[in-house]
């Protein structure tokens, strides 16, 4: 599996998660214009966050499912 390393991205509130085995994606608002990753420190704690994801892979109308995942929690150092 390829990784790649992440440089930047947004702090986002009210958010809607978006992850399968391939893709994550997040969208809501507000969010903040940028924060880069080397800003973030890890706390060595975790919490549960909802997600959603296509059932059983089929995209199509009315075929979304949420999940929960335990994920862990970065703090921003609260520089840019």
């Amino acid at each position: 599996m390829r990784h790649t390393r992440l440089v930047s991205g947004n702090i986002t509130f009210n958010y809607s998660a978006f992850r399968d085995d391939r893709v994550v994606s997040c969208s809501g608002g507000a969010g903040t214009i940028i924060t880069y990753t080397d800003r973030l420190v890890p706390t060595g704690e975790t919490m549960l966050i909802w997600y959603w994801r296509w059932k059983n892979g089929y995209v199509e109308g009315d075929n979304g499912e949420e999940y929960a995942m335990n994920v862990y929690v970065w703090e921003w150092d609260g520089t840019n």
